[in-house]
Formats: C-alpha cells, sequence, structure tokens
C-alpha cells in the first residue's frame, strides 16, 4: 500500500513538472500551422491552380463556342445564285386609253446574282430548339463550374481545420510522450533498486511504447494533410509563407 501511495504521488508531480520538449517529439517552426498563410490566401491559390476549375472553365468555353454556331447555322440555309438572259426584247407602248400605239424590238441581254434561303417553316423551329438546346447546355456547364469551386473551397477548409487539430493534438501527444519517458526512466531505477517489481515496470514500459506509437501517428496524419493541402491549392506551403 505505501509503495502504490508513493508511485502514485510521484506520477502526479512528474505530471505537473514542466519539461523541456525533447528534438524527436516536437514539430519544426517551419511546419507550424501558425506559419500557414491565411485560409483566404489558401482558397485563392487553390481556385487559381485547382485542374478541376481548369477543366471546367475549358469546358464553358467549349459551350460557348458551340452556341455561337449554332445561332450562325441558319446561314447554310442561303444559296448564291447568278441569272443570264440573252434575247430579243419587245417594247409595247400603251397609249391613255389602253390602246397599242407603237411596238418596237431589240436584242438585249441581262445578268443578275444574289441570295436567297432556302429555309422552311420546319427548319426555323428546328434552329430555334439547337438554339435552346445550345444555351441550356452552357447553363448547365456555369452552374457545375459554381459546385466545382464549393468542393474545392470545401476540400481547403477541411484540410485547413484538420492541420490546426493536428498540430494541437501533437502538442498533447508530446507532452504525454515525455511524461512517460520520465516515468520510464524513474521506473527503470526504481526496479533496478528492488522498489517495484517487474510487472510494474512491463506496465510503465508498454505505456511509454504506445504514447510513442500515438505520437507517431499524430505527425504522420499531420503531414499528410499537409502535403495534401500543398497539392490542393498548386504551391507550396513556405513559398506562401514567406
Amino acid at each position: 500500500m505505501k509503495l502504490g501511495k508513493y508511485l502514485s504521488g510521484l506520477f502526479i508531480i512528474l505530471l505537473h513538472l514542466q519539461v523541456p520538449a525533447q528534438s524527436s517529439g516536437v514539430l519544426s517552426n517551419q511546419n507550424r500551422v501558425s506559419n500557414i498563410p491565411p485560409l483566404g490566401a489558401l482558397i485563392d491559390s487553390a481556385m487559381a491552380h485547382s485542374p478541376l476549375l481548369n477543366q471546367q472553365e475549358s469546358m464553358i468555353r467549349i459551350r460557348e463556342y458551340q452556341m455561337k454556331s449554332q445561332k450562325l447555322d441558319w446561314t447554310r440555309y442561303l444559296e448564291a445564285y447568278s441569272d443570264y438572259h440573252y434575247g430579243t426584247i419587245d417594247n409595247v407602248t400603251i397609249a391613255a386609253g389602253g390602246t397599242s400605239v407603237g411596238l418596237q424590238q431589240g436584242v438585249s441581254s441581262r445578268f443578275s446574282v444574289g441570295t436567297r434561303i432556302g429555309l422552311s417553316v420546319f427548319d426555323l423551329l428546328d434552329q430555334r430548339r439547337k438554339v435552346k438546346v445550345a444555351q441550356e447546355q452552357l447553363n448547365f456547364e456555369e452552374y457545375k463550374m459554381d459546385e466545382v469551386k464549393k468542393l474545392v473551397k470545401n476540400e481547403v477548409i477541411k484540410l485547413y481545420n484538420q492541420l490546426t487539430y493536428m498540430e494541437k493534438l501533437i502538442l498533447i501527444k508530446n507532452d504525454y510522450l515525455t511524461q512517460q519517458n520520465l516515468n520510464q526512466t524513474w521506473a527503470k531505477k526504481s526496479f533496478e533498486s528492488g522498489d517495484i517489481n517487474i510487472e510494474q515496470y512491463s506496465q510503465v514500459v508498454l505505456n511509454t511504447s504506445k504514447a510513442r506509437e500515438e505520437f507517431e501517428l499524430a505527425k504522420k496524419d499531420w503531414k499528410d494533410a499537409y502535403m495534401l493541402l500543398e497539392e490542393l491549392i498548386g504551391v507550396s506551403i513556405s513559398s506562401m509563407s514567406k
């Protein structure tokens, strides 16, 4: 009982010790979320470099070209023609009362050119329908652009918040690992001096191993989120920070 109370009291004391973080248990200053650019700057960068947005912009331009082409599609019904006549022409002079008073004949040639539209009512209705379809396709791609922008923005916010959370979690895991390392150091000395048995010492070693594993896992998750955010914004975070 005395040994149990002693170990419990010592553990509480160790929890309140202000121990410097070990070099293997903290992130470098270059990797701290506090040095990451503001969320708005990250979103702007993602919008400028997102392949999905660039792809959607290209699709909108395609639809715009199709729309313009469809509006001019009626011109395919235009037909150019030319007409040439050569022969005798009769010129008849009519008096005021309607009586013919003279007849003149002559030889003449005529040449004319022009354009006519071979567009039926059904063709006209079909042309209007095709223009409306092209307009709706353009509207669809523009709406889709808004949706893609929201998806990119939400992903940036998600990764940014994940980095913020993971940094705080890493600091907590680092403090806990430091405490467990101190406990293991003390437990080793106590075991060698016979103050605790092998079972008690093994439990302390196991707790330290779990703390180290949790700390490394937290660092891995933070690094994954950091790299994914860089991939999303299209540039390195360190270059934006500078």
